[in-house]
């Protein structure tokens, strides 16, 4: 026997809180988990809809607190950020908006520098190693370049 709409709508809304009781999520990541969870797509649509005029959901804030953690907890570069945005099913003018607002070449080579600085206490100054770490981890060459300058170690 099928569920009314409203007790369904219910059920979803109250999954979408249990969602968000962990962490905030992007629009996309919520109507994800609750398509995985297979409630039907318009309900979890006009669920979703509910949940962005009441503010429960609002990307550019996600975007931002995502940003803020990762500069504080677990430094990337800007292409990393731009990434995981990205995956998040956050928009590309968004992103750039964000990006733009909260990262600024100076802070990414303070971020890059103070990755650099933790991966040479445990590896030998392996320049190419050091580079694709920092490479991994995000970083445009240009910043890359930079972060070496900075550190004294030689490009040669």
């Amino acid at each position: 026997m099928k569920k009314s709409s409203n007790n369904q709508i219910q059920e979803i809304k109250d999954h979408a809180f249990n969602l968000l009781s962990y962490r905030d999520r992007s629009a996309y990541e919520m109507k994800d988990r609750l398509l995985k969870k297979g409630y039907q797509e318009d309900e979890v649509f006009t669920v979703i809809k509910r949940l962005k005029e009441l503010s429960y959901i609002d990307d550019i804030k996600f975007a931002e607190k995502w940003v803020s953690y990762r500069i504080k907890n677990k430094p990337r570069g800007s292409n990393m950020l731009r990434k995981e945005l990205n995956s998040k099913g956050i928009e590309e003018k968004i992103i750039n908006r964000v990006l733009e607002k909260l990262i600024d070449d100076d802070l990414e080579v303070d971020l890059g520098s103070s990755l650099a600085k933790k991966w040479l206490k445990s590896h030998k100054e392996d320049l190419s190693k050091l580079k694709r770490y920092l490479y991994y981890k995000g970083f445009s060459a240009a910043i890359i370049y930079t972060i070496l300058n900075e550190l004294k170690i030689n490009d040669n």
